[in-house]
């Protein structure tokens, strides 16, 4: 969904690895496991120690067909353009609110502020300090 790519490009973000890593990763995961399901490839004895099998992972749909590969790739490059046009709307919208939020958050500020001095001041007049 939409939203696990969100979150699976937030925590790459977190981790300081790209989206495009993290592809190039899904494509190499998905390669040795299509070997694996063949019997062949480094992933076979990886699988074996973990106590899967590559069908065990197809029927979670971990493993996908050539042709669902591509459709999963146009996939996620319609979700990264998709992507781009959120940010440049977030960015347009930042924009036009930057005003507005600069003036709501200077007053809150300054309200806060003579909160605090106020505050302190009763605590000053109420040890005798002041």
């Amino acid at each position: 969904t939409v939203a696990s790519i969100q979150v699976l490009e937030r925590a790459g973000d977190l981790a300081g690895v790209s989206m495009g890593q993290i592809e190039q990763a899904t494509v190499q995961l998905t390669r040795r496991l299509s070997q694996a399901a063949s019997g062949t490839g480094p992933a076979v004895d990886a699988l074996d120690r973990l106590r899967l099998s590559a069908k065990d992972l197809h029927d979670f749909g971990v493993m996908v067909s050539d042709q669902d590969a591509r459709q999963i790739e146009r996939t996620n490059d319609a979700i990264s353009r998709l992507g781009l046009i959120w940010r440049g709307v977030s960015n347009q919208l930042a924009v036009a609110a930057a005003p507005a939020l600069e003036a709501v958050a200077k007053e809150v500020w300054s309200r806060m502020g003579l909160a605090l001095d106020a505050a302190f001041a009763n605590m000053a007049a109420g040890s005798g300090r002041g």
